[in-house]
């Protein structure tokens, strides 16, 4: 793996790296392309479950005690028709070699949660924001005990 992307630990995020890469290449050769990239999309039939995590983690089911947690942060959001127009409009109007990112609106983790919260129980929770020293170390936890029963999901295709 080159070292330039070596950093990330997601294999999303680097398959990701490395496939934008070989575009810039491939258009320096002359090849007419052109990159979107979408924040986290929400919308109908979200087949591939892009952003049910969101939903997910609302229910509280899965790890109970982040129900009543709040990180720092936030992330960009966009609906999945914002996403299909970007898509079109790059298809007459985006410069070969360009990348474009696709985005919404600014939403804090604690803003995102409590939305996810309203449409998955119709109220938002209390919270506590906690800084995110503990949070990581928390999730460390939930990894290693994750692993040792046998749960790790990690960089599994399904």
């Amino acid at each position: 793996m080159a070292a330039d992307v070596a950093r990330w630990r997601s294999f999303h995020v680097v398959s990701m790296a490395l496939a934008e890469r070989e575009v810039l290449q491939g258009c320096a050769r002359g090849l007419e392309a052109v990159q979107l990239h979408p924040s986290l999309i929400f919308g109908e039939h979200d087949v591939h479950r892009h952003a049910t995590w969101v939903f997910v983690d609302a229910e509280g089911e899965a790890y109970p005690l982040a129900r009543y947690l709040a990180s720092g942060g936030g992330v960009n959001v966009v609906a999945i028709e914002d996403v299909v127009a970007a898509h079109l409009a790059a298809l007459t109007r985006g410069r070969p070699g360009a990348s474009y990112l696709i985005g919404g609106e600014n939403l804090t983790r604690l803003e995102l949660a409590g939305r996810a919260e309203e449409v998955v129980l119709g109220k938002r929770r209390r919270r506590v924001r906690v800084p995110a020293v503990p949070l990581r170390a928390l999730g460390l936890l939930f990894e290693a005990t994750g692993r040792l029963q046998g749960l790790d999901r990690r960089n599994r295709l399904t």
